[in-house]
Formats: C-alpha cells, sequence, structure tokens
C-alpha cells in the first residue's frame, strides 16, 4: 500500500481527469489507483474527486457508480418554496436559463 502522495504524476493525472461523463475506462482507473493506495489515501481520492464528481460506492454491489447530477431546473421545480418573492426570484431565473443561445 502505498500513501496518496507517492503515486507518479502520471496516476495524479489519471485521477485528476477522470470523469464517467468524458471516458469509457474510469471504472477501471479507479481499480488500477485505489487498490494500491493506503485507507487514508482511498478515502481522500473519494471524498475530493470521486464524490464531486458524482461517483459513489454502492453498499449493495460493492461497486462505484455515477450518479448523474439534477440538472438546475428539475432541482427547482423539485423544490418546494413557499415564500412568494423567493418564488419569483425562481421563476426569474428559471425563464434565463430557457431563453435561447
Amino acid at each position: 500500500m502505498v500513501a496518496i502522495h507517492d503515486l507518479s504524476v502520471y496516476q495524479m493525472y489519471r485521477l485528476q481527469s477522470l470523469h464517467p461523463a468524458f471516458s469509457d475506462d474510469w471504472k477501471q482507473v479507479l481499480q488500477d489507483i485505489l487498490l494500491i493506495l493506503d485507507e487514508n489515501g482511498q478515502k481522500s481520492v473519494y471524498q475530493r474527486i470521486l464524490l464531486p464528481r458524482g461517483i459513489v460506492f454502492n453498499d449493495d454491489s460493492k461497486k462505484f457508480e455515477y450518479k448523474k447530477p439534477i440538472r438546475y431546473q428539475e432541482f427547482l421545480k423539485k423544490q418546494s418554496i413557499q415564500n412568494p418573492k423567493i418564488r419569483q426570484i425562481v421563476e426569474k431565473i428559471q425563464n434565463l436559463f430557457s431563453l435561447p443561445a
């Protein structure tokens, strides 16, 4: 087992450029690197790199999965906003995002 600071520049690059939406081999990259890291390194990679990119560990299947982020408009629709002023602001923001580019 190695610490995260012992990874090569190439291994760090592979981790930092990892994103399931842009690469098909992201699971293999994770397996190659996480298996050699110590526990602290694995936790650090998970918290700092994987979670922000929507990669989570499924305890049931014991595999990493990619959870696509909720789109902004979907997020707003799911919110239960009671305050009329805030609702008005949200509607204005939604209108801005729906304007043609």
